[in-house]
């Protein structure tokens, strides 16, 4: 059903919820549209919004948990793109620092979902993985809900006290 703009007072549309569609039929040629909120004017610029790094980027402090209880250390890798050696060597950096803190080997889990790492640094992300598994995991954990990165990971994983483990 269509409503004429002119036929809605502001008193008839508070507190209103309506479709997007709606709303655009109320706005009438010369009208000015503030927008508020999540969208801010980035909604009216000619560059991207950003929006996927405000929805799916998790801070770096928020990815890590200890349970000090069961001595289980959760590293959340999921969805981030190491795309630099500078990215390798600032998760190997963080990561140390928290389990040097804890002061003991740890069971670690670890989440792999829509993780990526640029194919040039393989060596040097296994090189980082290798140095903490060996100072700092007693067991290691990891999961993806992608069985291609489930198979990668299993092909490189590095287990403590070992080499890369073979397929």
């Amino acid at each position: 059903m269509r409503i004429p703009a002119e036929a809605l007072s502001a008193s008839s549309v508070r507190d209103k919820i309506v479709t997007a569609a709606e709303a655009v039929r109320l706005v009438r040629d010369g009208d000015s549209v503030a927008v508020d909120g999540f969208m801010g004017q980035r909604i009216f610029a000619a560059e991207p919004m950003g929006l996927k790094d405000d929805l799916l980027t998790m801070p770096l402090e928020a990815r890590f948990a200890y349970d000090a209880e069961r001595n289980m250390f959760f590293l959340n890798m999921e969805g981030i793109s190491l795309a630099t050696r500078d990215d390798v060597e600032a998760i190997g950096t963080e990561v140390d620092t928290r389990l040097a803190a804890i002061g003991q080997k740890v069971l670690l889990f670890v989440n792999y979902d829509n993780f990526y790492l640029a194919p040039d640094l393989r060596d040097a992300y296994i090189a980082v993985v290798r140095r903490l598994a060996e100072r700092y995991y007693a067991s290691v954990t990891r999961y993806t809900t992608s069985s291609f990165m489930r198979l990668r990971a299993q092909r490189a994983a590095v287990r403590p006290g070992t080499g890369p483990a073979r397929p």
